[in-house]
């Protein structure tokens, strides 16, 4: 048996553990993704701000990327389903555009947004973690890909310009201006590109007859 399962075992044994060690355990890993970064959250790290004994962590995640993905669903889910919502709905696009400048808004204050760069970064230099958090990213090109594949379609350069591309290139500029706000940059920069967007979103109405924003 090894050393990390002997500790478990005789934990579990000795003693009683609390029924919401799991969630603690992830808890712990999204505040030290926000507040320290993915460099520093090694398993002791997270342990030491949970209070708890690193083995745990393998026994509820199996591994450190097992728990590092963990924490990465845990924080995109609701919000990959919050912005599909606004983006499938009736209002016009710069509305919709508004509405994205709060959610993200909403996503930097939190710190959701740095766990999500946080570890999309570390991934970069984990090949073993890599293919599993690109995997988390489809989703947030498909989202864009259909927003961006009905704008391409109604201003007639279908054809032109392939919705993924201009999608990967949305999502990659998102997630870029995030990651030079870490290094210091004004963080508030793509809250305003998002409102020079939707004031220029109008024009798209004469070009689509209804689509861009309220007369």
């Amino acid at each position: 048996m090894s050393n990390v399962a002997h500790d478990v075992e005789r934990m579990l044994n000795d003693v009683p553990e609390p029924v919401d060690t799991k969630r603690r355990i992830l808890d712990a890993a999204i505040d030290t993704l926000r507040e320290d970064g993915f460099a520093v959250a090694s398993a002791r790290t997270i342990a030491r701000r949970g209070d708890f004994n690193q083995a745990l962590i393998f026994y509820h995640y199996g591994t450190l990327n097992g728990l590092v993905l963990a924490a990465f669903d845990e924080v995109t889910r609701a919000r990959i389903e919050r912005y599909v919502e606004v983006f499938e709905g009736p209002e016009y696009l710069a509305t919709k555009l508004l509405a994205m400048r709060e959610l993200y808004r909403d996503d930097r204050e939190s710190g959701r947004l740095r766990v999500i760069t946080e570890v999309i970064g570390g991934a970069n230099l984990r090949p073993d973690l890599a293919p599993e958090v690109a995997a988390r990213i489809d989703p947030w090109l498909d989202m864009t890909d259909g927003v961006v594949g009905d704008i391409i379609a109604k201003v007639g350069l279908a054809g032109v310009v392939e919705p993924r591309d201009a999608a990967f290139a949305i999502s990659a500029c998102f997630l870029g201006m995030d990651l030079l706000g870490n290094l210091g940059y004004d963080e508030a920069r793509p809250e305003r590109l998002m409102e020079i967007a939707a004031t220029l979103a109008p024009m798209l109405e004469l070009l689509t007859g209804g689509f861009g924003a309220p007369s």
